[in-house]
């Protein structure tokens, strides 16, 4: 059992529950491939959020447009 899970389960039952973890009966492991943007990457935004004006989508000539 994950450590934040157990202490979780924990304050539970120390607060007048009666209830005792018996058993896990399954558990779920999700996997994603993480591919990081790199400096010179530049993503197009979709229309709805370009029409909202809250996001600035900065295309960078020179790939310092984090500096």
């Amino acid at each position: 059992m994950n450590e934040s899970v157990a202490h979780l389960v924990s304050i539970f039952e120390s607060n007048g529950s009666n209830w005792k973890l018996d058993r896990i009966l399954g558990s779920d492991l999700r996997v994603a491939k993480y591919e990081s943007f790199k400096s010179s990457s530049f993503v197009e935004l979709p229309q709805w959020i370009k029409n909202k004006g809250c996001v600035m989508n900065i295309r960078s000539r020179n790939k310092e447009c984090l500096k």
